[in-house]
């Protein structure tokens, strides 16, 4: 029965009903209030200390009491509902007092949600899990509370949740945002990378740092006790930290209307390479075994020192600074647009890396800058960017892959050198807007369905400028802000609300930018029939032309 209909009944039944039925019906809404008033407390108290025998008992909202069940530990693989009677069967540990009821637990707190207010086990230090649980690495542990889960590892898309998306360098899923709402608070969910040198940029994922039109400059963060300054580098959910060498402590962050720490503390490390740990994604070496999966190769990655620009590499394992992989390599440079920070592509340009490609990001919008920037990375030795990068070579060819404005950056990049426009073998774009430059090479464009800041109009602009090959992919129910790492446009005229998880809109893009490159580069094509004959799907269809 639709809703609706269902208050037209009541209303009937209440209003139109005679005067006994009115006061059954008055009697009946009394008892049902106090039958709630007599639910079970919200929480009992562990007022024990030592080898406490004694059960924590916690209580969801909206509870029934119809259910009665044992967890075992944190970690229990299911949610449950109604009460849960816990067996503390270990040293009491409180808390339940500290931020742990919070929203600050935003996603996972093991596997059970923090609304339902949970036990922690044993080797919890009692303050938001910043000490491992269950033998888990500290730095990984840290994120439980954050919105980190370790114990949800992935190594290609579809492996999260819906509320989260793989961070393929870390092989770990994070939670992001995928719309806004009214009733959402700050939060901080991720920080990466916690150990850093002079030069890196550290990366702060969050929700509602600010709301307001210049909320962004009430944004405060803190490093220990050394204030930092982000600059343009704010986002509603996305806060760069530029580390000067000297910042050690936790990060804490005061926004629009909303204040936290993260749990797990900076610390300085050694500059230069660091060795693969053991909790490092190695390089499989094997081809993914679908289009989803990553490939042979770890992402490493490292920020530029005076260039702000990340480098994205292909590795012999996960993470910043680590040990690229030997070799030549295909270039690709990522355009970011305007209102969202550069570095919010890390999951194509990780994705990419896996797969044999060189990827970078740069900071800059200015076009002169971005020309010599882009410039460096054709045909060069990039051990003379960064040591880590010695023995790492790209080819004398370049591709392109612009979001929204920074599809109008690459066509005025690439309209004003001709030395640029000659080596470029392909274009991809992601909700483009502005105007519609011819671009050389081969040519690829995104348009999501609820999309509000770029309209079919632009991509199809573009498709019916372009010369073939050239491939034109609508995406059923993504928007302008999936084709990001995290960030969410919305409010009047800003962006629609997706009908698809970030993650499904990141499978959709990467499904079709890999053997994109592949073929315009003239590597080994590992998916060519994706181009060719694209499988049927409800999620995207394709237009393409191919000769």
């Amino acid at each position: 029965m639709r809703p609706d209909r269902r208050k037209m009944m009541f209303r009937s039944i209440l209003f139109d009903s005679p005067f006994y039925s009115k006061i059954l019906i008055i009697l009946l809404v009394l008892m049902f209030m106090y039958s709630c008033s007599e639910e079970s407390p919200a929480l009992y108290e562990d007022t024990s200390v030592g080898n406490d025998s004694q059960t924590d008992i916690v209580v969801e909202e909206n509870d029934t009491g119809s259910d009665t069940e044992i967890l075992t530990d944190d970690l229990s693989s299911s949610d449950v509902s109604d009460i849960q009677i816990i067996p503390d069967d270990a040293e009491a540990i409180e808390d339940i007092a500290l931020n742990d009821s919070f929203i600050n637990d935003a996603a996972y707190d093991g596997s059970v949600r923090d609304s339902e207010i949970t036990y922690d086990v044993p080797e919890d230090s009692g303050y938001n899990d910043a000490v491992a649980d269950s033998g888990l690495d500290a730095g990984f542990d840290a994120g439980y509370d954050s919105g980190t889960n370790p114990s949800l590892r992935c190594s290609g898309w579809g492996m999260c949740p819906d509320n989260m998306a793989c961070y393929l360098s870390t092989g770990i899923c994070e939670t992001r945002d995928v719309w806004k709402s009214s009733s959402d608070k700050f939060a901080i969910y991720n920080a990466r990378p916690v150990g850093v040198s002079k030069g890196d940029v550290l990366v702060i994922d969050g929700r509602r740092f600010y709301y307001s039109m210049f909320g962004a400059m009430k944004v405060k963060i803190s490093i220990g006790s050394t204030q930092k300054t982000a600059g343009s580098y704010v986002d509603e959910n996305r806060i760069l930290v530029f580390i000067n060498g000297n910042e050690s402590g936790n990060i804490s962050i005061t926004g629009e209307d909303g204040a936290g720490s993260y749990p797990y503390a900076v610390s300085q490390i050694k500059s230069g390479e660091i060795s693969c740990g053991t909790d490092d994604p190695p390089a499989s070496g094997k081809e993914g075994p679908s289009i989803d999966s990553a490939g042979p190769y770890a992402a490493g990655y490292l920020d530029l020192e005076g260039k702000q620009t990340r480098v994205i590499y292909p590795a012999l394992c996960g993470g910043l600074r680590r040990p690229s992989q030997k070799g030549t390599f295909p270039a690709v440079a990522i355009l970011h647009g305007d209102g969202a920070v550069y570095l919010n592509y890390e999951y194509l340009g990780q994705y990419l890396a896996s797969w044999g490609f060189l990827t970078f990001m740069p900071a800059t919008a200015d076009i002169k800058e971005l020309t010599a920037i882009i410039s460096s990375f054709i045909n060069a030795d990039l051990g003379s960017l960064s040591p880590v990068l010695s023995g790492v070579r790209t080819t004398d060819k370049i591709g392109f892959v612009g979001h929204s404005r920074g599809a109008d950056r690459t066509g005025q990049v690439l309209n004003g050198s001709s030395l640029l426009s000659q080596k470029t073998v392909g274009c991809a774009f992601l909700g483009p807007v502005g105007l519609s430059y011819v671009v050389p090479g081969y040519f690829m464009t995104f348009y999501a369905t609820e999309d509000l800041q770029s309209s079919d109009g632009y991509s199809d602009t573009y498709y019916n400028r372009q010369s073939a090959p050239k491939w034109f992919i609508t995406i059923n129910g993504g928007n302008h802000s999936l084709f990001t790492d995290h960030k969410v446009w919305a409010g009047a005229m800003m962006d629609g609300q997706p009908k698809i998880s970030r993650e499904t809109q990141f499978k959709v893009v990467t499904s079709f930018i890999l053997p994109f490159f592949e073929k315009a580069f003239g590597v080994k094509e590992h998916f060519s029939e994706q181009l060719i004959n694209p499988p049927q799907s409800n999620i995207y269809t394709v237009e393409k032309e191919l000769k």
